[in-house]
């Protein structure tokens, strides 16, 4: 729900999410505007279930983490490496576009699997910078972003307890975790919430907002 509020304000991730090969749904949010606009939700696919999985999946690829801090990303490194999987870059959330971008220039390996958990917009918008750089340079690619997911693989952030997984609360037991950082978030993502029921079908911003959730 959150990319969907930002990429109202924001072109560039807009843009991303309408560019990307797929698109998950993450949340009850998203769920409960799919139903008012008749399409069909599937499951939460939520990147902590989600990409783990799929790194398992395609154990043979190299593997580039980017995101989060210099110390968590190496840790989610070490962590991925003692499980058998063989990470050849790890950079963090923090360092210069162009200096990722660069990295990511250099790369000879073929077939790579990138994960990028560094927050919205920033991390759909890098994806698609750093899509073009391989593209260019004919290396074949599968880029994920997933938030908070290269700390959840440092095991610096724990999952939700089972309670909240289960009645699709995580969202409230992050929120009264973290209620500084998350409060503006959630408060700004109930209000967009009621003003596509109120506006249903009735302005452009519903339009725009359709065309995501259809995508």
């Amino acid at each position: 729900m959150n990319s969907i509020v930002i990429s109202q304000d924001c072109p560039l991730l807009y843009s991303s999410l309408m560019g990307s090969d797929y698109l998950f749904r993450d949340g009850v949010g998203v769920k409960k505007l799919q139903e008012k606009y008749g399409v069909p939700s599937g499951i939460n696919m939520n990147g902590t279930d989600l990409i783990p999985e799929v790194i398992d999946a395609l154990k043979g690829r190299s593997v580039i983490l980017i995101g989060a801090t210099e110390e968590n990303v190496n840790s989610a490194k070490s962590e991925l490496y003692i499980s058998g999987y063989n990470v050849i870059k790890a950079i963090n959330g923090y360092e210069k576009k162009e200096n990722i971008l660069r990295e990511m220039s250099n790369l000879k390996e073929n077939n790579v699997l990138v994960i990028i958990g560094m927050g919205t917009p920033h991390q759909e918008i890098i994806a698609d910078e750093i899509f073009d750089v391989l593209k260019g340079n004919e290396i074949s690619s599968l880029i994920i972003s997933g938030g908070a997911i290269i700390d959840r693989l440092a095991k610096s952030v724990k999952r939700s307890p089972d309670f909240f997984v289960k009645y699709h609360m995580e969202w409230f037991y992050r929120l009264c975790r973290e209620p500084r950082r998350l409060f503006r978030r959630n408060l700004v993502a109930v209000v967009y919430l009621i003003k596509f029921y109120v506006l249903h079908g009735k302005s452009k911003l519903i339009n725009k907002v359709k065309l995501v959730i259809y995508k």
